[in-house]
């Protein structure tokens, strides 16, 4: 669980989250199928509380 060590929140942050996807499409363009999802590790983490990015643990 993330904890801000400035205020000590434990509830509200905000991260970024990048994946990596192999997709089927069809002529037209529309999404048919996702063959592959990898989900990288979170960066970016910041206390919606205090705009901190001082936080311990994973997001």
């Amino acid at each position: 669980m993330p904890k801000c060590l400035d205020c000590n929140n434990i509830v509200r942050f905000s991260y970024r989250e990048d994946s990596y996807n192999e997709a089927t499409y069809n002529a037209a363009g529309d999404l048919v199928d996702v063959v592959y999802k990898e989900f990288m590790d979170t960066t970016m983490g910041q206390c919606l509380e205090c705009n901190s990015e001082n936080i311990e643990g994973k997001l």
